[in-house]
């Protein structure tokens, strides 16, 4: 009996292979987009008459310019800086002083129960064994 199949033997049948499906166009990452962004903005920021760069220039002119002259940007980070740099010298000050006035306060002299420490008085203090018969 000849068999149906119409394939040699040593030959794959081509409906069981995988089929590649096409490939798609590569999408550019999700971010390119907000980065590109964000560069073009740190590039203009930088030129000539951009933000950061006459922030920079305010900022290396302050020494020259003193504190009446200087930018009021600066003036006002630079008294929020030691304002707080005071603050936080005070804290640390009244937390100091107020652990002394506790341990001055709460100080107690230290006593020990049940030792005798006396010296005087009778004069079997300090012997051991019983007392003596008469």
């Amino acid at each position: 009996m000849q068999s149906n199949d119409n394939t040699s033997p040593g030959r794959q049948e081509l409906a069981h292979l995988p089929v590649p499906l096409p490939k798609e166009p590569a999408k550019p990452p999700r971010l390119a987009a907000l980065r590109e962004a964000l560069r073009d903005w740190w590039d203009r920021a930088w030129d000539i008459d951009g933000v950061l760069y006459d922030m920079w220039d305010d900022v290396l002119s302050a020494p020259d310019d003193g504190l009446r002259h200087m930018a009021p940007w600066l003036r006002a980070v630079l008294m929020v800086a030691g304002a707080s740099v005071v603050v936080l010298m005070a804290k640390g000050a009244g937390e100091v002083l107020l652990q002394a006035l506790h341990q001055i306060l709460t100080a107690v002299p230290k006593v020990q129960v049940g030792v005798d420490t006396s010296n005087g008085g009778s004069p079997s203090a300090g012997t051991a064994g019983p007392p003596a018969e008469r």
